[in-house]
């Protein structure tokens, strides 16, 4: 069973930081250091710890990087690694470290907020985590690669079972990636257990799957090296942002 720690080294489950802060003013350590670990990257935290710091100047964020796959070792280590706040895009995590009795319910109510957003749950109904934002999933698509390979373009997730795209997909490998789990449950929920899980044998059969220390979907497809990938939209909008094909 996951050992549990003192009160102030459990683990408080949060989905922003606004969470964290109040985290901080209620259980914060005495070097008033709130140690955050994330799977997001720089350009992303550190506009909420400069913003978090200049609401809190009492407090300290100390920020640990893990992937999601990374993580729960991290915090099954004793005293959850000294950490205080995860925050990350792993549905999956969240889940498991919940059952692992690693979090304490948010200092914060989440009355008026919705637990679902269609039949996926983004806030934990017993109050131990709560969606910080909500992301959306799709295609990302290189016109140029599918021009060149005299391709047709996607419209719908059907298209991605067609064996003219064998060789041209990259799809995020859900059992790695923190986020694909919920990629996959699209189609199951859109289609049906049986319809969709046979839509995702066809397109599995298409698809190169990425995962732990390979590349992202959206450099894939910004790269050239694929022409449609399944990915979710801020990786997406990056690579735009950076000037990627997409």
């Amino acid at each position: 069973s996951l050992h549990k720690p003192s009160r102030r080294a459990f683990v408080r489950a949060a989905g922003a930081l606004a969470a964290a802060g109040a985290a901080g003013r209620l259980w914060a350590a005495p070097t008033k250091d709130v140690v955050v670990l994330t799977a997001y990257p720089d350009a992303v935290v550190s506009r909420f710890e400069a913003a978090f710091e200049k609401a809190w100047p009492q407090y300290r964020l100390r920020i640990v990087w893990r992937m999601p796959h990374d993580a729960l070792p991290y915090l099954r280590q004793a005293g959850q690694g000294g950490v205080d706040v995860y925050w990350s895009a792993s549905p999956k995590t969240y889940a498991q470290l919940k059952d692992e009795h690693a979090f304490r319910k948010l200092p914060v109510s989440l009355e008026g907020l919705p637990g679902r957003l269609g039949g996926s749950v983004i806030n934990d109904p017993d109050g131990f985590y709560a969606a910080s934002e909500v992301a959306g999933y799709g295609f990302a698509v290189n016109p140029a690669y599918l021009h060149s390979h005299k391709l047709p373009p996607v419209a719908d997730w059907s298209d991605l079972a067609d064996p003219v795209y064998a060789g041209h997909l990259a799809v995020p490998d859900p059992v790695e990636v923190g986020f694909a789990p919920v990629l996959v449950d699209i189609p199951l929920q859109a289609y049906g257990w049986d319809i969709g899980w046979a839509l995702w044998s066809a397109i599995a059969a298409n698809a190169a799957f990425t995962g732990r220390g390979g590349t992202f979907v959206s450099d894939e497809i910004g790269g050239g090296r694929k022409g449609v990938g399944l990915s979710i939209d801020f990786f997406v909008a990056s690579a735009v942002a950076n000037g990627a094909p997409v």
